[in-house]
């Protein structure tokens, strides 16, 4: 084992400590975002799909003006990172600022291409990971200022691809369009008395049960929960909620 090897080794062996020591949202995206910056990254990305490859949450550490930019012209419809992601596992790198000369892309890929190169965001790496849950994915994200060659002389792609897989184990994009870099795509978001609901089913409820805490008919408790199970795109309650519990909507 080489010394950076061993270094990088430590560093993750300390941050998933970290990470392992604390369920709250923004700290671990504190941490992730630590870990990036380490090696030379100056933005995270954690983008989860749906099974028809639609985009649905999105955090990103870039600047606020780029992320508007980003939803409002709707770039994640050209995007390749965003197109690739039915490609299980699929590990891509490149630069940025390179399509203009190109007599292939069109225009939008050309702005899109281009806006990030005008951030400062001059290479970006990615890898996406299936979440076993109706073929959903999510997809990491890390750019950074200089070119692919100077990064991965600071890090390798093999721990590039390690780093990226322990920021898509712990990090979970909340749902609260209000925290900072969220975005929501989607339009069936959970509400405070569904989060309720599968708060008492995770701490082992029956319907009659979950219905008395929450001072309801037992029949209101069935159909809260089959249309948390729509919402999330689940067959069962259980399905719902490792769903949910995944996404961001609640910890035990």
């Amino acid at each position: 084992m080489t010394d950076i090897d061993k270094k990088f080794t430590n560093l993750i062996n300390s941050t998933i400590e970290q990470l392992s020591a604390t369920s709250d949202d923004d700290k671990r995206w504190e941490i992730a975002n630590k870990l990036v910056a380490h090696f030379g990254g100056t933005a995270l990305g954690v983008v989860t799909t749906t099974s028809a490859n639609s985009i649905n949450l999105l955090r990103s550490s870039m600047s606020h003006q780029w992320l508007d930019e980003y939803t409002g012209e709707k770039y994640y419809e050209v995007d390749p990172v965003i197109l690739n992601m039915p490609l299980e596992n699929k590990f891509q790198i490149r630069a940025t600022g390179s399509l203009k000369n190109s007599p292939t892309a069109s225009r939008r890929m050309i702005d899109f291409d281009q806006g990030l190169a005008d951030s400062g965001h001059n290479s970006m790496l990615s890898a996406n990971f299936n979440t076993n849950f109706n073929r959903d994915h999510k997809l990491i994200v890390i750019a950074t200022d200089i070119t692919v060659n100077e990064f991965s002389k600071i890090l390798p792609d093999r721990h590039v691809q390690h780093l990226m897989a322990i920021i898509a184990a712990y990090i979970a994009v909340p749902r609260d369009g209000t925290l900072k870099g969220v975005s929501n795509f989607g339009g069936n978001i959970l509400s405070m008395r569904d989060r309720e609901a599968l708060s008492w089913l995770a701490a082992g409820l029956q319907n009659a049960e979950i219905a008395e805490k929450m001072n309801v008919a037992e029949i209101t408790v069935r159909k809260r929960l089959a249309v948390i199970r729509n919402k999330l795109g689940a067959k069962t309650r259980d399905q719902a909620l490792a769903i949910a519990i995944r996404d961001g909507y609640f910890w035990f």
